[in-house]
């Protein structure tokens, strides 16, 4: 199990990095603050994604509706 979750981590980072060069991206601003990074780890570009959230809202056992949004706060106690 560890050597599929550090191959998929892997296939991430060069992923992401090869994408950068292909575009002409020198760095991306994941760190806190807004720093920048050449080449993103894979724990940085999955935190991005650590304040989407995926609400349902449920009525008498029954799906109303389905809502994905940002929260104001990172899970990190920063603020976005």
């Amino acid at each position: 199990m560890y050597f599929i979750a550090m191959t998929i981590q892997a296939l991430i980072e060069r992923d992401v990095g090869m994408n950068m060069e292909k575009r002409g991206i020198v760095s991306l601003h994941i760190y806190p603050e807004g720093r920048e990074c050449s080449s993103p780890a894979a724990y940085g570009i999955l935190s991005l994604f650590d304040n989407i959230m995926l609400n349902h809202i449920i009525i008498n056992g029954r799906e109303i509706k389905k809502m994905c949004c940002f929260s104001q706060f990172r899970t990190n106690g920063e603020n976005s």
